[in-house]
């Protein structure tokens, strides 16, 4: 079993030796660094949240808050008759 799991271990070796090391964690050329720092580098997630932010806040100044607590009750008023037939 040792040499097996021995030969197992350098076959993966080998193989990601032979994909030009792209697959190993600290590599120069490692893919998924690659993507991570174009995601770091790129501002549109943010930009978008900022966006979505502004349009929650514009909607509270409008009295959605009431229209929100009459929903919140809806959901809590659910959540118990879940919880009961649940026997909870």
């Amino acid at each position: 079993e040792k040499v097996e799991a021995l030969e197992a271990s350098a076959e993966v070796s080998a193989e990601m030796g032979a994909a030009g090391g792209n697959m190993l964690p600290g590599s120069a050329e490692s893919d998924i660094e690659k993507q991570f720092k174009m995601l770091e580098a790129g501002n549109a997630v943010d930009d978008e949240l900022a966006k979505m932010k502004g349009l929650l806040g514009a909607g509270k100044d409008e009295g959605s808050s009431k229209s929100s607590s009459k929903s919140s009750g809806a959901v809590d008023d659910e959540m118990e008759k879940l919880k009961r037939d649940a026997g909870l």
